[in-house]
């Protein structure tokens, strides 16, 4: 009877080691999914501020342009794309095809992948790869338009940071309707005031 009772025991005992080690490995796992994403918003976040500040209507070639905004950046030179590591150690690696920037990292468990994936919704997605898991993240343009398109910044005091550049030209006296301003084929800067074309 008492080698039954120790038996049952030393089960149980088992039973809850074993519940206890899935318990911590699914939290470590659970760690390094966040960790993982934290590595994604932070670089999205640096990029971001790269389009703000330095170029409105490009991305950047590599991460050594990330720098200045990411000083922490773990940046090796001799792989000018790739920088950062994830929750287990991987790199993330920049990828730009035309006007499109992609981010990248590998991991080794699927439930990871997963987790990360959740993250960013439909511009995220993992496939199967020769190290385990690829998870990509496609970074928009900031505030969901194109920066080409968009003709000032301002820094919230209205102060531009780049030229007004005007290529329509209108004629001074000729009738306008609105408000609006505009140059001579002089160069001359004109206003539409009162239904005419007149000098600043």
């Amino acid at each position: 009877m008492h080698t039954i009772g120790a038996l049952l025991f030393v089960g149980l005992l088992a039973i809850i080691v074993f519940l206890v080690a899935d318990w911590t490995r699914l939290e470590d796992e659970q760690d390094a999914a966040r960790r993982t994403s934290e590595g994604f918003i932070t670089l999205i976040e640096g990029l971001y501020a790269y389009r703000s500040d330095t170029n409105i209507t490009g991305w950047p070639t590599d991460f050594n342009a990330l720098l200045p905004y990411l000083p922490n950046l773990q940046f090796n030179s001799s792989q000018p794309l790739q920088a950062g590591a994830n929750g287990q150690g991987y790199p993330y690696v920049m990828s730009v095809t035309g006007g499109n920037l992609m981010l990248a990292t590998s991991v080794d468990n699927e439930v990871h992948a997963q987790a990360a994936v959740r993250e960013f919704g439909s511009s995220a997605s993992y496939v199967t790869s020769a190290t385990g898991f690829t998870i990509t993240v496609g970074v928009p343009d900031p505030g969901g338009i194109s920066l080409v398109t968009q003709t000032l910044l301002t820094d919230g005091s209205n102060a531009m940071r780049r030229p007004l550049m005007m290529t329509n030209t209108v004629t001074l006296a000729a009738t306008c309707s609105g408000s609006g301003l505009a140059l001579t084929a002089a160069g001359q800067p004109v206003r539409c005031t009162s239904g005419t074309w007149q000098a600043l």
